[in-house]
């Protein structure tokens, strides 16, 4: 082998090492943080505090407000004529 293809070989070697091994502090920093927060949660019993709303908020009380009605407030004052 000549000395162009052994600097080759090499430097593509310290590559792929590099790039695994940042790959791989990456993902066990994650699972470590995945683990702590897991634990926490479970600790803090934060499933009993989450309210959950109804369907429909307002139950069986709807306001009885018309929007149109109250959008212009110079409807006396001006006669449409397309109308």
């Amino acid at each position: 082998m000549n000395s162009k293809s052994v600097w080759i070989v090499t430097i593509s070697t310290i590559i792929i090492l590099v790039v695994a091994g940042a790959l791989y502090w990456k993902f066990q920093s994650n699972k470590y943080i995945n683990d702590k927060l897991n634990e926490t949660l479970k600790d803090t019993n934060i499933d009993a505090t989450i309210k959950v709303p109804s369907a429909d908020p307002l139950g069986e009380t709807v306001p009885n407000v018309n929007p149109v009605e109250k959008t212009n407030p110079f409807t006396n004052i001006y006669k449409n004529p397309f109308e």
